[in-house]
């Protein structure tokens, strides 16, 4: 996968830095639970999160005021002193699934390529998209970015660009293209970190389409320089987003047989 080179000040804007706002938020917090906490860690985020708390302060964002409340915890714990990460928690919340049960809708998920003519929901794509922003992302980027369409035409016209389209039928309910916005990985070893927060994501949203009773099939990106052009040219994708999967979306009009899976005791090692 080739890298993303981009001018990151040139195009930033509000969402590159409510993402670096995150990413260092993060790191306070992360100071926060430490066993071995103590006053004066973490000022270099603490003084650059509250630059960016005070540019945008009053802005609806939910991950905004989740950011700003871990700095007014830090700010109490630096004045107090307290070096018990304890007396920063939130109440647990137990809540409890049947693993087996779980285990058994793990083992539904399939990729399917023949849809009913059954039309999706805007509904449905928005609690697909929420379920994908559940997942973890390094330093709490949440860079994710997706772009669906309901448009069977439209669908169709987007998954052609991708390899591995094949077979499919006529009528393709829904396309998605999960991307990740590149602007807030800055360093060389985040090379691969923005697709495999996207993969994270993706995987979320194809297990909550599976549980409305669809099937998401994902199709790999090549990222060839003239599909590239054609693909966010079609669905106007910034230049620092990256492609990094597509997906097509419907409601299966056959039961899929799903391969089987190796054995377990081929995939984990103790030591």
């Amino acid at each position: 996968m080739r890298k993303i080179s981009i001018n990151r000040n040139k195009f930033k804007d509000i969402e590159s830095e409510l993402s670096e706002l995150r990413y260092h938020a993060h790191i306070i917090d992360k100071g926060l639970h430490r066993v071995d906490w103590e006053k004066g860690r973490s000022v270099k985020h603490y003084e650059a999160a509250k630059n960016i708390i005070s540019k945008y302060d009053g802005i609806d964002d939910p991950s905004f005021k989740w950011a700003k409340y871990i700095v007014n915890q830090y700010e109490k714990m630096q004045k107090s002193g307290c070096t018990e990460s304890s007396s920063y928690s939130s109440n647990l919340e137990e809540y409890y699934i049947d693993n087996k049960s779980l285990y058994e809708f793990l083992k539904l998920r399939t990729s399917c390529r023949l849809f009913k003519e059954k039309p999706i929901g805007k509904e449905d794509v928005i609690l697909i998209v929420k379920s994908a922003l559940e997942a973890p992302s390094s330093s709490n980027r949440q860079t994710l970015k997706v772009y669906a369409s309901i448009n069977p035409k439209t669908a169709r016209e987007a998954a052609k660009v991708f390899p591995g389209f094949t077979g499919f039928s006529h009528f393709l309910p829904a396309f998605f293209i999960f991307c990740a916005d590149t602007r807030s990985y800055a360093l060389d070893q985040e090379l691969f970190r923005p697709s495999i927060d996207t993969a994270l994501a993706t995987q979320n949203a194809m297990l909550m389409a599976t549980s409305l009773g669809m099937s998401m099939t994902p199709l790999v990106w090549r990222g060839h320089k003239n599909e590239e052009s054609s693909l966010r040219k079609l669905w106007n994708i910034p230049k620092w987003e990256q492609i990094v999967m597509g997906a097509t979306c419907g409601f299966p009009k056959i039961n899929t047989f799903k391969p089987a899976r190796k054995s377990v005791n081929k995939t984990v090692f103790f030591r």
